[in-house]
């Protein structure tokens, strides 16, 4: 069996970060936990995956404590470390060949990458690849890995090849004018959680229940994030699952490479 653990990494410490926990034994994958930040999840521990209602915190975690809140919930440790985060061997600068690689193949569907600089993710994203690589993690390039992994994962590129689409789906919130422009509030919230129904749908073929279901009543954007970063956390593990069955191949070099579920 295999547990991995899945974190929508942001890119600096102010915001909230996904985190999702999912066990994959003879090809049958399973999510154990889910949170919408760290805070969240470490609390949730002893819950088994009771999601708290309370507004997600920012910050960046005590990667001990999340490993061990983990290994406390699927009572085995933690074999992947799937991050939608850019981690690499050597600092980052700029743009690497693994950005211009996924955005070589995914490109066309809208589903480039966004680039990294020397300060987004920065200091932020050396100190959490920093915590797992003395956890034991090493990163996975495409010439090398081992486990335990810490594999960097692209959920949008990911779901353009689950769901076989043509254009990448719309479905992150603060982006719903880019999406569907001179459209009312209300028909973006719809069209929204239209597309967030149609990805569910395909994930739950791949890991089941996802462990939480979008609001039925809500009255902003705002409130939809939490949800917004579960649902990338899960993919996250999604992709962690493929790496670890070796189903997932690497887009990069030997310094960073951004894994992608196989085209099936």
């Amino acid at each position: 069996m295999a547990i991995i653990l899945g974190v929508d990494a942001a890119w600096t410490e102010r915001g909230p970060s996904g985190v999702a926990l999912l066990s994959s034994h003879l090809g049958v994958r399973k999510v154990l936990s889910v949170a919408p930040s760290y805070e969240s999840f470490i609390a949730t521990a002893s819950q088994h995956g009771a999601i708290s209602r309370h507004k997600p915190k920012g910050g960046a975690p005590n990667v001990s404590d999340l490993l061990e809140a983990a290994k406390s919930i699927a009572n085995a440790s933690v074999d992947v470390v799937a991050i939608d985060m850019p981690i690499s061997k050597k600092p980052i600068l700029g743009r690497r060949a693994a950005d211009d690689a996924i955005s070589e193949a995914f490109g066309a569907a809208w589903a480039g990458t966004h680039s990294p600089t020397k300060d987004r993710p920065g200091h932020h994203g050396r100190l959490l690849t920093a915590g797992f690589n003395r956890a034991g993690f090493s990163i996975a390039t495409a010439d090398s890995w081992s486990k335990p992994s810490l594999v960097e994962v692209y959920p949008l590129a990911a779901l353009v090849r689950l769901m076989r689409k043509r254009k990448r789906p719309g479905y992150k919130v603060s982006k719903t004018l880019t999406y569907w422009p001179g459209r009312s509030k209300s028909d973006r919230l719809k069209l929204l959680l239209n597309s967030w129904h149609e990805i569910i749908v395909a994930l739950q073929g791949e890991v089941g229940y996802l462990g939480f279901e979008p609001p039925r009543s809500f009255t902003s954007f705002a409130s939809l994030k939490p949800y917004e970063d579960m649902l990338d956390a899960i993919i996250c593990c999604w992709i962690g699952a493929c790496f670890s069955e070796g189903a997932a191949e690497p887009f990069g070099d030997s310094d960073a490479a951004i894994w992608i579920p196989r085209a099936g």
